[in-house]
C-alpha cells in the first residue's frame, strides 16, 4: 500500500482526489466547479454600540463571472446600505481568486466544503449556505 501511495505522489500532474477534475493550478473559461451557484450568509455584528445585520451574497456563474452583494442594516440608524460589485473568478487548490471589475483589484479566498456537503461553503472561514 505504501508503495502505491508513493507511486501516486510521484506522478506528474497530480490531482486532488476530492478536488476539481482538471490538474491543479489550471483554470478554464467555463466551469463545472462546485462553487457555481448562489451562496449567502447573515451575521449579526456589534459595531460601536450599533447592532448590525450583515447579509453577504456571492453568485459564482459557470461563465466565470460573479457578483458580490452585501446589505448592512443598522438597528441604531434604522437604515440599510447595499453594495454590489461585479467580478470574474477562477479557482484552484481550494482557493478562489476574484477580480473586481470596478477597480481591477483581486483577492484570493480559501474555501472548503465541510464534510463533503456541497450545499455548505466555508469561504474565508465563514459558512455560507447555497440558495
Amino acid at each position: 500500500m505504501a508503495g502505491l501511495l508513493l507511486g501516486l505522489s510521484a506522478c506528474e500532474g497530480q490531482r486532488d482526489l476530492f478536488g476539481p477534475s482538471r490538474p491543479l493550478g489550471q483554470g478554464s473559461n467555463t466551469s463545472n466547479s462546485p462553487l457555481v451557484g448562489t451562496w449567502e450568509v447573515t451575521l449579526i455584528v456589534s459595531v460601536d454600540g450599533d447592532l448590525q445585520t450583515w447579509t453577504t451574497n456571492w453568485q459564482f456563474r459557470s461563465d466565470r463571472t460573479c457578483t458580490w452583494r452585501q446589505i448592512i442594516e443598522s438597528a441604531v440608524e434604522g437604515l440599510s446600505r447595499e453594495e454590489v460589485r461585479d467580478c470574474t473568478w477562477t479557482d484552484a487548490n481550494s482557493a478562489v481568486t476574484v477580480v473586481y471589475l470596478d477597480t481591477g483589484a483581486s483577492e484570493t479566498l480559501p474555501y472548503s466544503f465541510p464534510t463533503f456537503d456541497t450545499s455548505r461553503l466555508i469561504l474565508q472561514g465563514v459558512e455560507y449556505l447555497r440558495l
